[in-house]
């Protein structure tokens, strides 16, 4: 019996090895693909780090939007988080900041201001305050989320408005099944979206403004997900998670939040995603997480196949220092984190993709994060 599950074991291994190292060889070559490409409601610092990889293998208040059925992992512990602050600028911003430009990415007419300095830049920014109370099997949080930007296209002199702004009251419950191994988790959140691809053609004016460009409407978006764990070795996990279930319809009034102007419904479609994960205990109290996710199996976002591929890696030492890398839209990403019992501040370097070409447009980010716990 021991032998057969070594063998189980070794095949695992060989085999998620095997396909990491055959996406890294896939994703150095240029594929078309459009630009963003989520399917979550929001992402935290350490996800980003590692390629956003954490269907499967993310915990705690955040694994609400990745897979909420790791709500009732063992690991999520208690947590009572009355300060969860995210804080990211795009390097256009930094750039104009150092040229004595303002780092205000909420108002548009002051990144134009800049970005007449610097066209084809992107400069923009996000933050995001996620108050939440997360127990084993439920969590109750608050997301307010401001994800906002522009960029001067020289070839027209028009200005391409970006934003994906969020403010969703979320609740999740879950439930373990024969000690661990098997998990079920379902979300609802009430969601107000900020949504805005736009382009406001020459002449710019001046007091150019985010609200008129943005739509904002709400729904009922619903969450489902399970993951199964194998109980052998390196602990083989997989995830499979439905997201807005039934189709999110947004057609309602912005609730208690208007991001912008705009009141055209639109729905998201139903999707589906796929996380996998292995765990390598490397010595006492130093472990590895790899982690493999597929972003919707259905392609309703009718994207190229690279574009669904997030993969990234975890080195934990001591449960206090936390290294991170990973691979999105083709770019690297790298992250690291510092825990203590009750607060952890978390640093990620990631970048996204502004054409439709693989590694066309680089828009490169910096995330902070800091948590404080009330009590842990």
């Amino acid at each position: 019996m021991e032998r057969v599950v070594a063998r189980i074991e070794s095949i695992f291994t060989k085999l998620l090895v095997a396909t990491l190292v055959a996406i890294a060889i896939f994703l150095s070559f240029p594929k078309a693909f459009a630009d963003k490409f989520n399917t979550e409601t929001s992402e935290d610092a350490r996800s980003l780090g590692m390629g956003n990889a954490s269907i499967n293998s993310g915990r705690g208040p955040y694994s609400v939007f990745y897979n909420p059925a790791n709500i009732a992992a063992r690991e999520t512990g208690t947590h009572f988080q009355p300060l969860n602050l995210q804080f990211e600028l795009s390097e256009g911003s930094l750039g104009q900041a150092s040229g004595g430009n303002s780092l205000n990415f909420q108002s548009l007419s002051s990144l134009y201001s800049g970005l007449k300095n610097s066209p084809n830049t992107f400069a923009g920014g996000r933050y995001s305050l996620y108050p939440n109370v997360t127990l084993r099997n439920f969590s109750f949080g608050m997301l307010y989320e401001v994800n906002q930007g522009a960029i001067l296209r020289s070839y027209d002199g028009a200005l391409r408005v970006l934003a994906r702004d969020r403010f969703s009251p979320t609740v999740a419950l879950s439930e373990r099944f024969a000690s661990g191994i098997f998990r079920l988790g379902a979300s609802v959140q009430l969601v107000t979206i900020g949504k805005a691809d736009a382009v406001v053609p020459p002449p710019v004016p001046t007091a150019v403004a985010f609200a008129p460009n943005v739509n904002s409407m709400s729904a009922l978006v619903f969450t489902g997900g399970t993951t199964i764990t194998i109980p052998v070795r390196f602990l083989p996990s997989f995830s499979l998670v439905g997201r807005n279930l039934g189709n999110a319809k947004y057609s309602s009034a912005p609730v208690l939040v208007k991001f912008g102007d705009g009141r055209t419904a639109f729905t998201d479609p139903m999707m589906f995603d796929w996380g996998s994960s292995m765990t390598f205990i490397l010595a006492r109290r130093l472990e590895m997480k790899l982690s493999l996710d597929y972003h919707d199996l259905t392609n309703k976002l009718d994207g190229g196949r690279f574009r669904h591929v997030f993969t990234g890696t975890e080195l934990i030492a001591y449960d206090i220092l936390k290294l991170r890398a990973g691979l999105a839209h083709g770019y690297p990403s790298f992250g690291v984190g510092i825990n203590t019992r009750r607060a952890s501040l978390d640093f990620t370097a990631y970048a996204d993709e502004m054409d439709d070409r693989l590694r066309g447009a680089k828009e490169q980010r910096y995330v902070f994060q800091y948590t404080w716990e009330l009590f842990n």
